[in-house]
């Protein structure tokens, strides 16, 4: 194949690639393939991704190898932006040489079940038929797994994979749905492209703000799965959120308050949380006298950060949490939201947290503010707390 011949070709077939892993994507000649990406805000944004050194590079390669390269391609992709919360493409497909993650899904499939990994610590299962009936689709956190073996060998892996399906396969059988004990309960928020759409349906949530749920999850020592509404019984949901939220507040956890840049900021959390997010249901319980409200912010599930309305100024309160939430989220395993929400006063009464989005953006050379935030109650607020 020529020069001219193998550049459009290979672009055209790595966009390809990627439509077979469900993303759009656009090739732009001589070198470019444009991808869309998920955004927590419905708005259209896209990468595009230079290809202009890949291409050279597949002029000493036989046609015949191009599609293993651009599958590659397509995958490298896919585990950058799932590894960052972001739900790109159909999966997060292991590396080659993840030999833990891919013993396990070696073992689901043994036994019966179609399992890929959602993101680097969730894996999706479901079985049709077979030994132990039909089952899912479910969707497991497998974290606690991978840190347990993942100093392992290649074979050890194969072993402890075997071992720990020993242990969940029986709380994914349809057989066993309805015996989930009520204090294994607990509840954690997730963004909502972070649970698969075609499980959605099928499990206990509600919203909390427009991109994020909160999830009934069942608490097992080496997972967490998601609830499903067939395990319900004889709970409506509504008794298991507040059975899962109560259990979620008991288990333990940690409060401090540091002072950032003149911005006091209560931390509520701990490394090694899973459920921290139930206390934003009593968060009032920490903030003591606010009628204003808080500034929240969600970057993970081991984290909340709250700033009191009217103990500083408001926009550079707002600036500092919306630095701090960045920071965490990029650092984070399992992001949650970058977003600054403002944590209605009311919330405390209604005994469910009120989130409403803003955001601030200071042009500190121009010494100008612009507010980003529909809701009015806050921009009224905001003006009032900038007078005062």
């Amino acid at each position: 194949m020529s020069h001219t011949e193998t550049l459009p070709a290979f672009l055209n077939l790595l966009a390809a690639t990627y439509a077979k892993y469900d993303v759009a994507a656009t090739p732009l000649p001589p070198a470019v393939v444009r991808l869309p990406l998920p955004s927590e805000d419905g708005e259209e944004r896209y990468f595009d991704m230079d290809c202009a050194t890949i291409l050279t590079d597949m002029e000493s390669v036989p046609a015949e190898e191009h599609p293993d390269y651009a599958q590659q391609i397509v995958f490298g992709m896919m585990r950058q932006l799932r590894s960052r919360g972001m739900a790109f493409g159909t999966h997060y497909p292991p590396l080659s040489g993840d030999h833990v993650r891919r013993a396990l899904l070696a073992a689901f499939a043994q036994r019966g079940f179609d399992a890929r990994f959602h993101d680097p610590q969730t894996v999706v299962v479901s079985r049709h038929g077979g030994q132990g009936g039909d089952v899912g689709p479910a969707t497991l956190r497998v974290h606690r797994y991978l840190s347990a073996v993942e100093e392992a060998g290649e074979h050890e892996a194969e072993r402890l994979a075997s071992a720990y399906l020993d242990e969940v396969e029986a709380d994914l059988a349809s057989g066993t749905a309805t015996e989930v004990p009520v204090e294994r309960l607990r509840v954690r928020v997730y963004r909502r492209d972070a649970i698969p759409a075609e499980a959605l349906d099928s499990l206990v949530t509600r919203a909390l703000t427009p991109e994020l749920v909160e999830a009934v999850v069942v608490d097992h020592p080496r997972s967490i799965a998601l609830f499903q509404r067939r395990q319900l019984g004889d709970l409506t949901p509504e008794r298991a959120f507040a059975a899962a939220v109560e259990n979620s507040l008991v288990d333990p956890f940690e409060v401090s308050e540091n002072d950032l840049l003149g911005t006091p900021i209560i931390h509520i959390g701990g490394p090694d949380q899973e459920y921290t997010l139930a206390h934003l249901h009593v968060l009032d319980r920490y903030l003591g006298e606010a009628p204003h409200g808080a500034l929240v912010v969600v970057p993970s599930p081991p984290v909340v950060m709250a700033h009191v309305l009217g103990r500083g100024h408001p926009v550079a309160a707002m600036e500092h949490m919306q630095d701090l939430v960045e920071r965490f989220v990029s650092d984070a395993p399992k992001p949650v939201s970058s977003k600054l929400y403002w944590w209605h006063p009311s919330s405390g009464a209604k005994g469910f947290p009120d989130l409403r989005e803003v955001a601030v953006e200071v042009d500190h050379e121009k010494r100008s503010v612009t507010l980003h935030a529909g809701d009015d109650e806050f921009r009224e607020l905001l003006g009032t707390l900038m007078r005062g």
